[in-house]
């Protein structure tokens, strides 16, 4: 059974840089990261739950994507973590990352492939201790801020 989450406020902001944390590149000079208008944007992720079942994740608020993948880029490489170039052919852009926190270390891959400026795919693959995840997010910006 796919559970729908929807969150409020506060978690909204939370939960999108969640996301992004795990799916953030450092930006080399193989190509640069792609813009995004700031705005009103939806994301609808899809991961794996607890229970290993997956589960949708829903959700809506102002955001700047491109804004934020700098500001989380930094932070992760602050943290540690290690980015391979990002790759680009044509709309898809792909890189890799690693990262040692708390002892635990995370290896993923991931694919952007973007509609625009205003709409885009992500998916991540993960291995974290042997064990491999896959997230997909899409997100398209559904209007300005209120």
């Amino acid at each position: 059974m796919t559970r729908i989450c929807r969150f409020t406020a506060p978690s909204l902001r939370l939960l999108a840089i969640a996301g992004l944390l795990t799916t953030v590149s450092a930006v080399s000079s193989a190509a640069d990261w792609p813009s995004f208008k700031a705005g009103n944007w939806s994301f609808e992720r899809t991961m794996p739950g607890m229970d290993g079942k997956p589960m949708n994740i829903s959700q809506t608020e102002c955001a700047d994507p491109t804004s934020d993948q700098a500001s989380l880029r930094a932070l992760l490489q602050k943290s540690g973590c290690t980015f391979t170039p990002l790759v680009q052919s044509g709309s898809t852009y792909r890189y890799s990352s690693s990262c040692t926190m708390g002892g635990t270390t995370s290896t993923s891959d991931s694919v952007l492939d973007v509609r625009g400026d205003d709409a885009f795919t992500i998916t991540v693959e993960t291995v974290v201790e042997g064990e491999k995840t896959r997230e997909v997010m899409q997100a398209r910006r559904i209007g300005d801020c209120p």
